[in-house]
Parts: structure tokens; C-alpha cells; sequence
């Protein structure tokens, strides 16, 4: 038996440049044309830097639903060889970071998810969208999934039978990131209908996380007659760098 995978990818709302509403950061040729529905690729970035799995509980550092709210904005950025160009959600603050994850919920029976439109209201569809509330008792009751979320991509994934001895891996990917309430929607009401209770839909989220701190003790050699010090530091800072800088104040 032989099992290929083919991948549809859709997207629902053109990306403006010029808005008061937003942050636009880089330059825009121009006589280039703002990302379509169509010409845009998925974008599954995680701005924080650190490398690894955490060793620590990350869920201490969440913000709760009133800060995420606040600190929640959307950048519209110009293409880079690290980046494709479109419009991002980024984190107001600089001690907090943008975590990305991924849940896997059964369809059927609904999400039991609550939304809430922070940002939006233009007619080309983007906005910011998050989760206000887990229903209790719902399929995303116990996921991960947390108030101040925000919805940046949906997948689902159905084995179909082309033949006596070929499976077919059919996944629609739909991208969701910097959509408002109504384009949110419009993306969740697009998946395929739920034919078995065993269906299941993964969602990428992004959610705004405090920079986890570290306080580090500085001990000196015995001949430089410096007292040893402790200094407090973002986790993956560089720890010459802010030396220098706190030896400056």
C-alpha cells in the first residue's frame, strides 16, 4: 500500500500596506502590490529565540487575558530573506516575547471557543482576534489552548482511500494570522464538514509570554580585588554584553 500527501493552502483577506491602525515597518517598492489572498504562503514564526525544549513551565510566564489584550499589535513588514512580507502580530513590550504553539481538538461538536475582535472593522479583513473564553465542557476545554490566544493557523488532515492499494493524505492548511472576527470566521466556517468524531482540527496559536529573568552571580579572581556582584538578565541575553553595560551605570 502507498500513502502520498498533497497540501491545499488557503487564504482569506489581502494585506494593506497603508494604515493608521497598524505598524508598518521596511519599505515597499513602489511599484509593488500588497500581498493578495492568493500570493500569500502560510507564515509559522515564533519570535522568541531560545533554543530547545524549555526546562521550565512556561505557562508561568503567560499574561493574563486584560494584559494580552493590551499588548497584543500588528506589524506589517516588507519581505527580508528571513521572512516572507505580510502583516505579523507582534508583542507592544519588550520584556514580553511571542510563543507559538500548536493544539490538536476534535471537530466534532464544535471547538467551544470564544472569540473577541481587539482590532479590525477594514474592509480587507485584518485585524486581531483572540480567544475570550474555553467553554467548559468543551472539545478545547483541557487542550492548552488559554484566553488571550490569537488563532494564526488551522489544519486538517483526512486519510481518502484513491484506490485498492493507495492512501491519500489530503490536508487543507488556512492561514489565519492578523485576521479580523468576521475573516476568522469565515476561515473556521471553510474546512470541510466533520464526517466521523474522530475528526480532528490542529491549531497554531501565538500567545504573549513575560521574558523569563535570571539573576546570575559574577565572581571575580582574587587578584582584581572586585567584590562579586549578581546581575539580572532576560534567559538567552548575552551575559558579556549586559556585564559591560551594567559596569557602565
Amino acid at each position: 500500500m502507498t500513502s502520498t500527501t498533497t497540501t491545499n493552502k488557503l487564504f482569506l483577506a489581502s494585506l494593506a500596506w497603508t494604515t493608521s491602525a497598524f505598524v508598518s515597518r521596511g519599505s515597499q517598492p513602489a511599484s509593488a502590490c500588497p500581498p493578495t489572498a492568493k500570493s500569500m504562503p502560510m507564515r509559522l514564526y515564533s519570535t522568541y529565540a531560545a533554543a530547545g525544549a524549555p526546562a521550565v513551565d512556561m505557562s508561568k510566564y503567560d499574561l493574563l487575558l486584560d494584559e494580552a489584550v493590551e499588548d497584543w499589535t500588528a506589524v506589517a513588514s516588507a519581505g527580508t530573506a528571513m521572512q516572507e512580507a505580510g502583516v505579523y502580530l507582534r508583542s507592544r513590550s519588550k520584556e514580553n516575547f511571542v510563543d507559538t504553539l500548536k493544539f490538536t481538538i476534535r471537530r466534532d461538536g464544535g471547538l467551544g471557543l470564544l472569540l473577541n475582535e481587539i482590532a479590525g472593522g477594514r474592509e480587507d479583513g485584518v485585524g486581531i482576534t483572540v480567544v475570550q473564553e474555553v467553554l467548559e465542557g468543551s472539545n478545547a476545554e483541557g487542550s492548552g489552548i488559554v484566553p488571550g490566544d490569537s488563532i494564526v493557523a488551522l489544519s486538517v488532515s483526512r486519510m481518502t482511500e484513491r484506490g485498492p492499494s493507495s492512501v491519500e493524505e489530503d490536508r487543507l492548511d488556512v492561514a489565519t494570522e492578523c485576521l479580523g472576527y468576521d475573516a476568522t470566521i469565515e476561515a473556521l466556517m471553510s474546512l470541510p464538514a466533520v464526517k466521523s468524531p474522530d475528526d480532528e482540527l490542529t491549531l497554531t496559536v501565538k500567545r504573549i509570554r513575560r521574558q523569563p529573568r535570571i539573576n546570575v552571580k559574577l565572581q571575580y579572581p582574587p587578584y582584581s580585588e572586585e567584590e562579586d556582584e549578581t546581575i539580572e538578565l532576560f534567559a538567552g541575553e548575552n551575559l558579556r554584553r549586559e556585564w559591560n553595560k551594567a559596569k557602565r551605570q
